[in-house]
């Protein structure tokens, strides 16, 4: 893939073919031609208006999720922990706010991911709670404390089933969690686990 200058994540289109969202550490995002690294849409995560000019530095690009209902639509997440919706269309259009949605930071962000249904975001970042939010509102409906004992590097939803996702922590460990279950406690418990003894 060619595209933009230090690349830091990137996402393939679900739906369209050969289209792709690339974000890079200097809070760039670009949504391009996969094949010729021809930019269709482009802003930067600390600007407001769309208009090129940084209000304030937007930090890292660190996850990237493309909506499946509706197609122009993703989700962006930064190490400054903004976490925020973009059309692409508007993206195209200059001096046009590029954004749906502006939700609650997540502070020291790692990992953004959206569910099957396009319904939930979930957020983790250098600690060991996650962030749920609705899309569609950009409401925080709940925070999940302790869920590793170390800090959540990667979050993910199952591609198929809306309340299932998994986490990856720096303890060493894998977790399957459901959000059909009641907590326990006051937390929510996994219903998998597996541990690594070499690396994280």
């Amino acid at each position: 893939i060619q595209g933009p200058a230090r690349p830091r994540q990137f996402e393939f289109h679900p739906v369209w073919p050969n289209v792709a969202v690339v974000g890079t550490t200097e809070g760039i995002v670009s949504v391009i031609a996969a094949d010729s690294g021809a930019v269709r849409a482009e802003t930067r995560t600390g600007d407001p208006t769309g208009g090129g000019a940084m209000e304030e530095e937007g930090g890292a690009v660190l996850g990237l999720c493309w909506l499946r209902s509706n197609p122009n639509h993703f989700v962006c997440g930064t190490d400054r922990g903004t976490v925020k919706l973009y059309d692409i269309d508007r993206m195209a259009e200059a001096g046009k706010n590029p954004t749906v949605y502006d939700y609650e930071d997540f502070n020291e962000l790692t990992s953004v991911n959206v569910n099957a249904s396009d319904e939930l975001i979930i957020c983790s970042g250098y600690s060991n709670c996650l962030a749920l939010y609705d899309l569609r509102s950009g409401v925080k409906l709940d925070t999940f404390q302790e869920c590793h004992s170390r800090h959540i590097n990667v979050v993910k939803f199952a591609y198929t089933q809306p309340s299932v996702f998994a986490t990856s922590s720096f303890d060493h460990s894998m977790k399957l969690w459901d959000l059909r279950l009641p907590k326990r406690d006051g937390h929510l418990v996994p219903i998998y686990t597996r541990n690594s003894e070499k690396g994280n």
